[in-house]
């Protein structure tokens, strides 16, 4: 159809277009003649043909589509299992940090009660050493 609007603008340049219907139209208008069923004819062959060329295309798009979606899938089921153990260490690391808190306060009341025993252990010192 392109061919034969090229060619026809070129033999009629005053209805030169890219548009092949108006140019088919024009042509009409001028030579009531014109077959316009050889036109239609071919154009119905030309879809045909685009049809043709196109199924493969339209195949592949929806091979790609669905390939995307099963690994789109596959990424959302893996940020998913990414997030769970996200949560599950960070969960771990506040239960470290408390044991470790514990730990320190724990080595605070033991410093403290060997600070006291020292204490004591000197007081107890010197008493016997008065007797």
């Amino acid at each position: 159809m392109q061919v034969l609007t090229e060619e026809a603008s070129e033999k009629y340049p005053e209805f030169a277009s890219e548009d092949s219907d108006y140019v088919l139209t024009q042509l009409s208008l001028r030579y009531d003649g014109l077959d316009m069923g050889v036109y239609d004819s071919q154009l119905s062959e030309l879809k045909k043909e685009y049809d043709k060329l196109t199924e493969s295309l339209r195949k592949e798009l929806a091979k790609l589509e669905s390939e995307f979606l099963e690994k789109k899938t596959k990424i959302d089921e893996e940020k998913t299992k990414a997030n769970k153990e996200a949560v599950w260490i960070e969960q771990q690391e506040n239960a470290m940090d408390e044991e470790y808190n514990k730990i320190e306060l724990y080595n605070k009341k033991i410093e403290e009660n060997e600070q006291k025993l020292k204490e004591m252990r000197e007081k107890y010192d010197s008493e016997f050493k008065e007797l």
